[in-house]
């Protein structure tokens, strides 16, 4: 393995605050609230990356896997389907632009400025938020598809494909917005995956001079707590809950934002040594068509994101797939000799991509037959029913009484609810019972104190009330 390498993450969270910062236009909105894209960034919480957990995964990446402890890891397509939700079947993400100010000029009616662009054919993130985040056209104006693919750029180069040179973005993903009713038809989940794999490799390439990881750190983040069980201990403690909806991302962000504030614990090696190979049972599906995007997970074929390309193979993640190991796993597929571009001259990319394509367009014959997830066909018989209080886990509660025993979960019938007239406190108070809430009735209106509320509530629900830690919420606190 080669040597460790100080890494730079320019994929960090100054992009996802980027991105909370476009005040999104309710005209631009509704183009995008069907989309998976939409879906995925909607859910999303900025946070800060643990950069110490991302440099060991870039650290311990060689030929294509992670190498943690005694264990190997890979970074596959059921990683990037159940964290973001993207398609990762569909027409792949090319390139077939060279004139990027003329693509501009064609779909978003301007030309981005020269100043601050590194790279030719890239485009400022600051530029087309200052440009484009204020609509000032009706919504049934054609001149409203400009705005709509100008932050569907800026969501590319904010979180899915973030990379150098630092908040800009390529100009060739453009075109791919030219019909924005097919947003959902290209496989930006493979994309991604391409994506992630080439700029890890990069940075562990000794024969390159980037030190810089140019991807999306937070997802390596949250895959990374999804397969060491011991590290999402050492996050959150014993009193949490693993989200379950996909995309899991969403409620990773949220986890994470709500921790952050107070735990400061970082990643240590020592919690690595536990590996979970299949973290995703847990994820309910109630969307049939992500089926037919899950059978891709058992093809071979190359994943194309403009010039990172990465050759996925189910053999390399066979146990994650909950497959028998490949003891001879077969050679990548030939693509030829691929063409030469000389610096300063625009690359072919017709004859670039022809191999690549080919064996794209055949990917659905390389799949093997994989176990696939069940489709929950009503996600409320997961739900408590009405009037039912679930108890807390053992080690987060206590009884009201003070007795120092541990509540075993259980589920006790509550007493239908008396309201009494009363106009201090709404309806809509809740009380704190560990994983669920329990409804308050209407305290009468001598009941007006803190300490007079917190009694008469006491006195009420004495038997049913668990008394959990205190929340800094202070309206919940008034019943504890």
């Amino acid at each position: 393995m080669a040597a460790d390498r100080d890494v730079s993450l320019s994929g960090g969270t100054d992009h996802m605050e980027l991105l909370k910062d476009w005040r999104l236009d309710d005209r631009v909105k509704s183009f995008l609230c069907n989309s998976r894209i939409y879906k995925y960034i909607s859910e999303l919480d900025a946070v800060r990356v643990d950069t110490k957990l991302v440099s060991f995964l870039c650290n311990s990446y060689e030929d294509g896997h992670f190498h943690i402890g005694n264990h190997r890891l890979y970074l596959g397509l059921q990683d990037i389907f159940y964290l973001t939700g993207l398609p990762i079947d569909g027409k792949p993400v090319i390139s077939n632009s060279q004139d990027i100010d003329g693509l501009c000029e064609r779909l978003l009616g301007r030309i981005p400025p020269k100043k601050n662009v590194v790279k030719s054919g890239y485009v400022g993130l600051k530029w087309l938020k200052e440009e484009f985040e204020e609509v000032n056209v009706p919504a049934d104006s054609p001149d409203i598809h400009r705005y709509v693919r100008a932050y569907l750029l800026f969501v590319l180069g904010c979180v899915v494909f973030p990379g150098l040179p630092r908040h800009q973005v390529p100009g060739d993903y453009l075109h791919l917005f030219d019909d924005l009713s097919a947003i959902d038809d290209f496989a930006w989940g493979s994309a991604m995956l391409a994506h992630l794999h080439v700029a890890l490799k990069r940075v562990r390439d000794k024969n390159s001079k980037g030190k810089n990881l140019s991807a999306s750190c937070f997802i390596l983040q949250i895959f990374a707590l999804e397969h060491l069980p011991k590290l999402v201990t050492s996050y959150f403690g014993g009193d949490f809950e693993l989200p379950k909806a996909i995309p899991l991302a969403g409620g990773w962000s949220k986890l994470l934002a709500r921790y952050s504030r107070n735990n400061n614990k970082k990643f240590n090696m020592a919690e690595a040594d536990e590996i979970s190979l299949t973290p995703y049972n847990r994820v309910l599906i109630s969307d049939p068509n992500f089926l037919d995007q899950f059978k891709l997970c058992g093809g071979r074929f190359y994943s194309i994101c403009l010039d990172r390309i990465w050759f996925y193979s189910y053999e390399d993640c066979a146990d994650q797939l909950g497959l028998p190991p490949v003891d001879n796993p077969l050679p990548k597929m030939d693509v030829g000799t691929l063409p030469k571009c000389r610096k300063g001259e625009q690359r072919d990319w017709e004859k670039y991509y022809e191999g690549y394509v080919a064996h794209w367009n055949d990917r659905q014959s390389t799949c093997v037959d994989l176990s696939l997830p069940a489709i929950v066909e009503d996600e409320m018989e997961f739900m408590p029913s009405p009037g039912i209080f679930t108890g807390v886990s053992p080690s987060s509660a206590l009884v009201a009484d003070g007795a120092d025993q541990p509540l075993q979960e259980h589920t006790t019938e509550m007493p239908s609810p008396v309201i009494e007239e009363g106009p201090s406190l709404p309806s809509s108070h809740i009380l704190p019972g560990g994983d669920s809430v329990l409804a308050v009735d209407q305290p009468p209106q001598k009941y007006q104190t803190k300490r007079r509320l917190r009694k008469w509530c006491r006195k009420k629900y004495y038997t049913f009330m668990v008394k959990p830690k205190r929340s800094r919420h202070p309206v919940l606190n008034l019943f504890l």
